[in-house]
């Protein structure tokens, strides 16, 4: 499966697009203009401003407010909003027990958008969100606030921050080919080398293949996901490994749970083939609440000295 089928899946998973007749509605048109208490708070370039009263802390995904109990998320799909609307299927809301309570269309900053409203029951209580989703060309951004379904307050709030969303028109959401990288490699030979559609790959010498003696890679790389069980997180990391190196033999060396930065993680470190051929390979899987962040090493040489630098690079993610 690749990456645009697995968002495409993930998305499915949290039923933001099961509506009918999304086309039918004549987009609204939404202007936002930019004031001195908008904040840049995601990974994308959109601000908001959050409403006066509200502290929002920075998290792995974007801020939460811990009194106002709202929190902010933002992310970047690799897929076309059009596609992921075509493929909908109206069972996934019950499926997963979410409901849309309103939907509108919108021309919003020049782009097109849709606001979705959805409860979700979860255990014994019932989440609110506040979904914005826009099409960005070939890619989709998904932004959102969530809140206690029976805090009518909190739903208003978080509803004016999705509404203050700005950004630039015509902005690219791309990364610069100069941009910094997400780890620390100041402790590490490594260094930027490309990035690749979802993908930033770190090499020893900045180059792609790499030239090094050791073949060695480090590679990042995110996709949306739907909150994980234990089983399906071990499934998941089981898929993904076959996918490093496939058809090779894996032996596993280690397989271990961690927190990195405060979120749960599964670290993986096994050998793919024999002889002169072998291959260190290192994974590690970050599972937030709507995204798995994937960080995999590979080298053919120098074994103990890679897997200390692909730790530390791991290590340091989130905490620049």
């Amino acid at each position: 499966m690749n990456n645009n089928a697995r968002a495409l899946a993930a998305l499915l998973l949290l039923s933001f697009f099961a509506l009918p007749a999304i086309a039918a509605e004549t987009p609204k048109v939404i202007d936002v203009e930019r004031t001195p208490l908008h904040k840049n708070i995601f990974d994308i370039p959109v601000a908001v401003a959050p409403k006066a009263g509200c502290n929002f802390v920075k998290t792995e995904s974007g801020a939460a407010d811990k009194n106002k109990k709202i929190a902010l998320e933002a992310s970047l799909l690799r897929i076309p909003c059009g596609k992921l609307i075509e493929e909908i299927k109206n069972d996934c809301l019950r499926e997963k027990k979410m409901e849309v309570k309103s939907h509108s269309s919108f021309i919003w900053n020049g782009d097109r958008a849709e606001l979705l409203k959805i409860f979700q029951l979860g255990g014994r209580t019932t989440v609110g969100k506040w979904v914005l989703i826009v099409e960005r060309g070939d890619t989709t951004w998904l932004i959102s606030a969530l809140y206690s379904a029976k805090d009518a307050n909190a739903s208003q709030t978080a509803l004016e921050i999705i509404k203050s969303a700005w950004w630039q028109r015509g902005e690219s959401e791309e990364a610069p080919s100069e941009a910094a990288p997400v780890v620390d490699v100041s402790e590490t030979p490594f260094c930027v080398a490309d990035f690749r559609g979802d993908s930033l790959i770190l090499t020893k010498d900045g180059k792609i293949p790499t030239e090094a003696e050791d073949k060695a890679l480090y590679v990042i790389s995110s996709e949306a996901a739907s909150c994980y069980t234990r089983e399906r997180r071990d499934a998941f990391v089981k898929e993904r490994l076959s996918e490093i190196e496939p058809g090779a033999e894996l032996e596993i060396i280690s397989q271990r749970d961690e927190m990195l930065n405060g979120v749960p993680a599964i670290v993986t470190v096994a050998y793919a083939g024999s002889g002169e051929g072998q291959k260190l390979i290192y994974q590690a899987a970050l599972f937030k609440t709507y995204k798995v962040t994937l960080f995999v090493g590979i080298a053919r040489g120098n074994a103990t000295e890679n897997l200390e630098y692909f730790g530390r690079l791991t290590a340091s993610y989130g905490s620049r």
